[in-house]
């Protein structure tokens, strides 16, 4: 019974049919079954869909420009093994982290500025009060007798 059920399960039908190993049928979950060419053999490529929506986008002032770097356009679909399906996905995280890190450097700049701005300001009021209380004290000073 043993041989017949080994025949059978190293049958090229039954290897085309079904996957080769837990790793096949695991990359089959995580993104999508293999291709099979016109013969019906499997490619060892798949297609994983991607959804563009799920980037940030930059709004700011010329980030390409300022940082020298441009962020690709990621395709709708990757198709390829999984090693390329997943190195693309990798490229997707970084260029996921790195917009989110240009934002938050833009908004503390943004801040840093704000802050700077009102520190500047405040220092021009408290010289002018400096100089209205050193002109009332020399007026007061002048009438001392």
């Amino acid at each position: 019974m043993q041989d017949l059920k080994d025949s059978l399960v190293k049958s090229t039908e039954y290897q085309d049919k079904f996957n080769q190993s837990y790793l096949d049928n695991y990359y089959d979950t995580m993104f999508g079954k293999q291709s099979v060419d016109a013969a019906g053999k499997k490619t060892g490529q798949r297609s994983f869909t991607f959804d563009k929506s799920l980037l940030p986008t930059y709004k700011g002032t010329d980030l390409e420009g300022r940082a020298q770097i441009k962020t690709p356009e990621f395709a709708d679909k990757f198709t390829g093994t999984p090693a390329e399906i997943e190195s693309q996905l990798q490229n997707v995280r970084d260029t996921r982290q790195y917009l989110y890190s240009a934002g938050l450097t833009n908004l503390q700049g943004e801040i840093d500025k704000e802050t700077q701005k009102l520190k500047n300001e405040g220092a021009k009021e408290l010289q002018k009060v400096k100089a209205q209380g050193d002109i009332y004290q020399s007026l007061v000073g002048s009438f001392s007798f």
